[in-house]
């Protein structure tokens, strides 16, 4: 299996609370960034420990804060392919190819090589 983060979901869930504001949380886009980092990671953890409908989730939420996440796109693809889902990963690797050729021809060989 190949990812591309490393991080655990302990180290990342310190980092989302700001105590300047009353609920302990940011607003706005800096929210939107922090929570898809911590979808990012949280997906990429339960990718690692084989819960890949949990991951397939995670970085679908982090695709609707930011369709443009390459990572996102690419790990969702891996998901897919750990899931047996091979045309969904297809449809992962199509929309990779105009994000990140690299990342898209990654994750077509691993589509083939499985």
């Amino acid at each position: 299996m190949v990812m591309l983060a490393t991080s655990s979901v302990e180290k990342s869930t310190g980092v989302y609370r700001d105590s300047s504001h009353p609920s302990g949380r940011d607003t706005g886009q800096i929210q939107d960034e922090k929570d898809a980092d911590f979808y990012f990671y949280l997906g990429y953890d339960y990718n690692e420990s084989g819960k890949y409908k949990e991951a397939i989730e995670s970085f679908k939420r982090v695709i609707r804060i930011n369709p443009d996440n390459a990572e996102a796109q690419f790990n969702l693809g891996l998901a897919y392919i750990n899931m047996n889902y091979r045309n969904s990963a297809l449809v992962q690797y199509e929309i990779l190819k105009s994000l990140n050729t690299e990342y898209a021809n990654e994750l077509l060989d691993i589509i083939y090589s499985t």
